[in-house]
C-alpha cells in the first residue's frame, strides 16, 4: 500500500471502470517498453499495469478501497496484519455501527445543538482519567497513554469464548498527539502503535487456554489418556466450558473433529479440531496393581 493506485493513474476514487480503462490505455502507450527503452519508463509501466489490474477488478478494488479507508483510521502497519476476510468483517462491523438507528439519532441530535454547546461537549469528551494504571476497563475500554515519556509494552488477554465465536472487540488508545480505535478480531499477534513523537505502545494480544493451540480457525489440542480410557472409555475433551467426545483412539495420527473449531466469518462454518492423544503410563501406587497384572498376563 506504499503506492496509491488512484494517484498512479491520476484518477479519483469515484471514477467508473470505463474511465479507469481509458486512462490505463493512455498511459500504457506512453510508457510501454517497446516505445521506451529506459529503466524509468519500464518501472512506470509496471506500476500502471499493477494499478489497472487491481482497480479494474471489482473484488480487488473493493478490498483495496477498504484498506485505504481503514488505513486512514488504524494506520497502514495495523492493516497489514489482517487477512482480506478479517478486513471485510471489520468493514461490516463498522457499517452496522454507523447505520444503527440510535447512532443516527444521536448524530442528528448533536448537530441540532447550538455551536457553543457542541464545543463544550467535544471538550468534555476528552477523557480525563486519574489512575495509576495504564489500562482502564470501566464503562468504556480504553488505554490512556497521554503523558508517557517512554515507550511501553502491555499484554491483552482475549477471552477464549470470544475467540471461539469470532467476536470482534474494540479498544480506544488515547495519546497526546493522536488516538487510535483498535478492532481486535483474533489473537496471538503483536501490534506497535505510534502515540506521540518517538513514543510507541507495543500490544501483544493473547488467548490463554491450557493444552490448546490456535491455528487460524482450527484448534490443536494435546490430550493425555490412561490405559483404561484407551481401552474402555469414551474420551471427553474439554476446552473452557466446551466439551467434545472422541470415540476414535488413534495414537499415531491426530483425530479430526469437523466443524467444531473457531467460528469463521460465515455464520454457518467453523474450523476443525485436531486432537493429539498421548498414552500416559504413569500409574500411581503401581505396587497395588502387581498381582492383578500377574493374573492378566499369567505370569
Amino acid at each position: 500500500m506504499n503506492q496509491n493506485h488512484y494517484e498512479i493513474l491520476n484518477i479519483s476514487k469515484s471514477e467508473s471502470i470505463n474511465v479507469i480503462r481509458k486512462r490505463y490505455y493512455q498511459y500504457a502507450k506512453l510508457y510501454h517498453p517497446d516505445k521506451n527503452k529506459n529503466k524509468e519508463s519500464t518501472e512506470k509501466f509496471k506500476l500502471i499495469s499493477e494499478s489497472y489490474s487491481i482497480l479494474s477488478n471489482p473484488r480487488k478494488r473493493y478490498l483495496y478501497d477498504l484498506k485505504l479507508k481503514l488505513g486512514e483510521t488504524l494506520g497502514e502497519e495495523c492493516i497489514q496484519i489482517f487477512t482480506d476476510e478479517e478486513l471485510e468483517l471489520l468493514d461490516s462491523y463498522y457499517n452496522k455501527l454507523i447505520n444503527n438507528t440510535e447512532y443516527k439519532f444521536l448524530k442528528l441530535l448533536f448537530k441540532s445543538l447550538p455551536y457553543h454547546i457542541q464545543w463544550k461537549i467535544k471538550k468534555n469528551f476528552d477523557i480525563k482519567v486519574k489512575s495509576t494504571s495504564l489500562l482502564d476497563i470501566r464503562d468504556i475500554k480504553y488505554i490512556d497513554a497521554r503523558g508517557l515519556n517512554e515507550s511501553y509494552s502491555i499484554k491483552l488477554l482475549r477471552n477464549f469464548e470470544d475467540i471461539y465465536n469470532n467476536i470482534c472487540k474494540e479498544i480506544i488508545i488515547i495519546g497526546d498527539c493522536k488516538s487510535h480505535i483498535l478492532f481486535i478480531p483474533c489473537s496471538d499477534y503483536t501490534i506497535t502503535l505510534q502515540l506521540n513523537n518517538g513514543i510507541y505502545l507495543k500490544m501483544t494480544i493473547e488467548t490463554k487456554c491450557d493444552n490448546v493451540m490456535i491455528n487460524g480457525n482450527d484448534l490443536i489440542i494435546s490430550k493425555k489418556i490412561n490405559l483404561y480410557e484407551y481401552f474402555f472409555d469414551v474420551i471427553a475433551v474439554t476446552i473452557e466450558k466446551f466439551s467434545f467426545s472422541i470415540k476414535d483412539k488413534n495414537l499415531n495420527e491426530p483425530i479430526k473433529i469437523k466443524n467444531k473449531g473457531i467460528k469463521t466469518n460465515s455464520n454457518y462454518n467453523r474450523g476443525d479440531i485436531y486432537v493429539y492423544l498421548e498414552l500416559n503410563l504413569d500409574i500411581e501406587n503401581i505396587d497395588n496393581y502387581k498381582n492383578i497384572l500377574k493374573e492378566i498376563f499369567d505370569k
